[in-house]
């Protein structure tokens, strides 16, 4: 048996505890993973395996992924490290898998993310197993840093229930699940230089972020748990993302499983997601000039862009991990 040490001590919010959440849940090996990870996670843990609670942030992530794991490495003397970090273990000694999956570190000017990109181009180039979740952030990878070991992995859905869709509803509630609505790449000054007032069929949008708005229809109700996020998909309507920069953006296909419509605005991230997945009916692509004309389109022809093939659906639920 396999012994396999988890690092995904920065996995509190967002896509990253999504991805470890599915991870965990669908792994099937007959390995024994070791998962350093906060308390808070949903861990449904396979047979032989172990949570050990250990949160990081900031730059304690980046100094704990590159020389803190040291310690359980020597402890537990795993066969392998699979870092949900984006970076991995500086010692070259024992097979590295990095997950991949903020794309601020292609750009970002912080030291933080400056000393990433010096430890990615240095340190794990070689030696090491990078896992992309589209075929955009691989060949942007490589742009950046050269050819690396790399492969794709669908990371799979956590797939809500199929709610009836009322197609008769008058009065449209919107949902953004943004985590941290003011990131810079979560672009979310579009959405409030949009005059929602104008938009009388529209009740309200729901912001699933830290924040307020000057804006009464823009309603900001703090983070939520997966079964929280479940009745937000269950009460709402539309579901909206204007990011500029992801890897791939899981509420997206989250909520487009129960049948409704998302509206998406066009990004380089989109086109990746567009060549490497078959789309769904209700997942709508927009421009920044024509974004407003297409959602007073979806509510006055709701039922025409709601999908109600459910087979095209539940093939994003499943991940395909490889072999660790």
């Amino acid at each position: 048996m396999n012994k396999i040490l988890v690092n995904a001590t920065s996995c509190k919010i967002g896509g990253a505890r999504q991805i470890l959440e599915k991870f965990i849940s669908e792994y099937k090996k007959p390995d024994e993973l070791i998962i350093l990870a906060p308390k808070y996670i949903k861990l449904n843990l396979p047979a032989e395996s172990t949570l050990i609670v250990k949160e990081t942030k900031g730059i304690g992530t980046l100094l704990f992924s590159l020389f803190g794991v040291i310690y359980y490495v020597l402890k537990i003397r795993p066969n392998a490290i699979l870092s949900f970090s984006n970076i991995n273990i500086f010692y070259p000694f024992i097979k590295r898998i990095t997950y991949f999956h903020q794309s601020k570190i292609f750009t970002a000017k912080s030291l933080r993310f400056k000393v990433f990109r010096w430890v990615i181009k240095f340190s794990l180039l070689k030696r090491n197993l990078f896992i992309f979740q589209t075929s955009f952030v691989q060949s942007k990878f490589n742009q950046v840093f050269g050819n690396s070991n790399s492969i794709i992995c669908w990371p799979g859905v956590n797939h809500p229930p199929r709610y009836n869709i009322n197609t008769n509803n008058e009065d449209f509630s919107i949902l953004i699940p943004y985590g941290i609505a003011r990131l810079p790449q979560k672009n979310f000054a579009f959405i409030e230089n949009i005059e929602w007032r104008m938009f009388s069929k529209i009740k309200a949008l729901y912001v699933v972020s830290e924040g307020k708005s000057l804006q009464k229809k823009l309603v900001f109700i703090g983070n939520k748990s997966r079964d929280e996020m479940n009745v937000l998909y269950e009460n709402t309507d539309i579901l909206i993302i204007t990011s500029v920069e992801e890897t791939i953006c899981l509420p997206i296909f989250e909520f487009a499983c129960t049948g409704k419509p998302v509206l998406v605005l066009n990004a380089p991230y989109t086109q990746g997601l567009k060549e490497d997945i078959k789309i769904p009916s209700n997942i709508i692509f927009s421009s920044a000039e024509n974004f407003e004309n297409k959602l007073i389109s979806i509510t006055k022809n709701y039922d025409c862009f709601c999908s109600s093939n459910s087979s095209e659906l539940k093939k994003m639920k499943h991940s395909s991990w490889p072999e660790l």
